[in-house]
């Protein structure tokens, strides 16, 4: 009898090897999708779920190039944008509760706030139409840079900082990094606890993720989380030191984060009503539905509906998709900026879910725009020499930002100067409208005011940020 229990025992271990290693081995066209990887650079994890068990995990390359860490399934990688789920998660988990309204006002928990802010209600933060301007473009402006150590109150205060704002509460649809910190503020001011305290307690231990944290204290140090880096001619560090929190700095891993997609279909924290309204979408005013509902974008992929979202921060590059027909995910986290996760979490699905796809609606959308706007270069005809530059010279000033500008002119050239961001060029592109094109400083447009012939102020605006306003002033020595 003895030996029959032995043998049925080493049966089941045998087939949880064979199984563990059908989902961990290499698969010739999963590595043709994932690409060539340095296996002593920066890498990734790709992994699939589906009806609730793992059906392919891959680790490649290292967490930590100077330590010579490898990659797994258990590295904590900071998830970017991924985080925002969360984020909306937790305030359905609070509504759920009859602890807030989703129609309240964001005033009625957040008191410091300018009155343009109070016609915000809390779902117009959730679905990206608040109008909020964008905080990583306000700290740019102000004279942040991305390797400061970026704090949540340091971008708070700026958000609240603002008397106008993008357009009318409702009205479009803009993606806004400024939500979801203010709805970090609201769970901290409902939960009189700290969101990383709250989160923690309420949905992270809950769902049994022991390797996932929000990352809101640089000192703290984490066992084994992956580093991010740039690979340009060689391989560089990509330093992020922010801590703020609510749109991103959730830690988080693939196996954790396996548990999360389950409960996409289960339910199991937060109930049937709260997990179907997470897979539902948000309207604006007219009506009209958005492809953006509680953190998650909605999108048809080869036939099937799916929710998605990407991140990046620092060479943090992430894409997870969810399927809920049948109940399938994908998870794609990369330590490098070069990685295409999104594209490799695309091609990934149609691979393993081919069976449930129509192949010839499968998509390639390229998301880049949605989570960071870059200017882009154009020729103009239109030339300084067509303007006098000494009508714009001199020093402006945000009161919203607090910040000076100065501007200055020669050679038919007009620069702008920054204490921390340096001078450059402006290009001109009609009278009185300028372009300005500086990574980490203001990528949009530039227009200028006159009143009586002369220039009194000047409006900087791109599609995340409009119309914020430097008054010109007198320049201090």
């Amino acid at each position: 009898m003895q030996i029959r229990n032995d043998m049925k025992l080493l049966l089941l271990i045998l087939i949880f090897i064979s199984v563990r290693a059908a989902a961990e081995g290499a698969d010739p066209k999963m590595e043709k999708i994932i690409g060539d990887v340095n296996p002593k650079g920066p890498g990734g994890v790709v992994f699939v779920v589906k009806n609730g068990e793992a059906i392919f995990n891959r680790s490649y390359g290292l967490a930590n190039l100077e330590h010579g860490v490898r990659i797994t399934a258990d590295t904590p990688f900071q998830l970017a944008s991924l985080s925002k789920q969360f984020t909306a998660f937790a305030i359905m988990l609070l509504e759920s509760r009859g602890e807030i309204k989703l129609d309240d006002s964001i005033c009625k928990y957040l008191t410091a706030l300018p009155e343009v802010q109070c016609q915000i209600q809390i779902y117009h933060l959730l679905y990206h139409t608040s109008g909020l301007r964008e905080s990583t473009h306000l700290w740019e402006m102000s004279g942040g840079r991305h390797d400061d150590t970026i704090q949540q109150n340091n971008l708070a205060r700026l958000i609240q900082r603002q008397e106008s704002l993008n357009f009318t509460p409702g009205s479009q649809w803009q993606y806004s990094n400024s939500g979801y910190i203010f709805l970090a503020e609201i769970i901290s001011a409902v939960s009189k606890t700290s969101y990383s305290n709250w989160m923690q307690e309420n949905i992270f231990s809950p769902l049994n993720m022991p390797s996932t944290m929000v990352f809101d204290d640089s000192g703290v140090i984490v066992k084994g989380r992956a580093h991010s880096y740039h690979q340009k001619i060689t391989v560089e560090n990509a330093v992020s030191n922010a801590t703020d929190y609510g749109a991103g700095n959730i830690l988080s891993t693939a196996n954790d984060l396996a548990k999360w997609l389950e409960n996409f279909s289960s339910g199991k924290l937060g109930g049937i009503k709260v997990r179907d309204k997470m897979m539902s979408k948000g309207a604006i005013n007219s009506g009209e539905s958005i492809s953006y509902g509680y953190g998650l974008f909605h999108q048809s992929h080869g036939g099937l509906s799916r929710v998605f979202h990407g991140g990046g921060v620092a060479g943090f590059s992430h894409a997870m998709s969810y399927y809920p027909t049948i109940n399938a995910g994908v998870i794609t986290l990369s330590n490098t900026s070069s990685a295409h996760s999104k594209k490799i979490n695309d091609r990934t699905a149609e691979y393993f879910f081919a069976k449930d796809m129509n192949a010839k609606q499968a998509l390639d959308m390229n998301y880049t725009g949605m989570y960071q706007y870059r200017g882009t270069k154009k020729e103009r005809d239109f030339t300084a020499q067509k303007m006098r530059l000494d009508a714009y010279t001199g020093c402006y000033y945000s009161q919203e930002l607090d910040s000076h500008y100065r501007l200055s002119g020669s050679d038919q050239l007009l620069a702008i100067t920054h204490i921390r961001h340096g001078t450059h060029q402006l290009t001109p592109k009609s009278k009185d409208i300028f372009e300005m094109d500086v990574y980490e400083w203001f990528q949009g447009e530039v227009k200028f005011l006159r009143k009586h012939g002369r220039v009194t102020d000047a409006l900087f605006s791109n599609p995340r940020t409009r119309n914020l306003r430097f008054n010109k002033v007198t320049c201090r020595s």
